[in-house]
């Protein structure tokens, strides 16, 4: 858990021969290949990562990791869908505090507006399970906000490169 606002599952503990380690919540691919579905890009993060999970492991706990500031910085990049007609607007990946990274989330439009899908998982009873979430309403409320915004920013975006690119097409012509 970090900083109390977002909760992280899927972190496994798996012991080999050369002894044991963290691995982070993943995914297999179409092309058969693994894909984190969230982890750490710095080393301090990764080392506070395995830290806190090795100590939860061995006191059977919670694992928290506490970053400063209290509140979670977040940066978020945004791909909209090119499917017009599908309910699923976009995919979204969030880092945060420039040290962790939370991706294959999902921007819906529905019936009460538009909404995000964090990462999940299909557990053996077949239902799913979120690997990655806001905890406390304030968390989950600011990082819907974030995305949906960077979302708007990014269809924005594309509108304006696809009518810039019409505009120099038509003055060619």
């Amino acid at each position: 858990m970090l900083n109390g606002n977002f909760a992280v599952g899927g972190i496994k503990v798996i012991e080999t021969e050369k002894g044991m380690y963290v691995a982070m919540p993943n995914h297999l691919g179409k092309d058969n290949q693994y894909y984190d579905d969230c982890y750490p890009v710095t080393a301090e993060m990764r080392k506070a990562i395995n830290t806190a999970v090795m100590t939860a492991y061995e006191n059977n706990d919670t694992a928290v990791i506490k970053s400063e500031p209290e509140a979670i910085a977040m940066k978020v990049k945004v791909l909209p869908n090119n499917n017009h007609d599908s309910n699923l607007k976009g995919f979204a990946q969030i880092t945060m505090d420039d040290c962790f990274v939370v991706s294959g989330v999902k921007v819906f439009d529905g019936a009460n507006g538009m909404f995000l899908q964090m990462p999940q998982y299909k557990n053996s009873a077949g239902e799913y399970k979120n690997i990655a979430n806001p905890v406390t309403k304030e968390f989950h409320d600011e990082l819907n906000n974030k995305v949906i915004d960077a979302f708007k920013n990014a269809v924005t975006a594309t509108n304006n490169q696809q009518e810039a690119k019409a505009a120099s097409t038509a003055i060619k012509r």
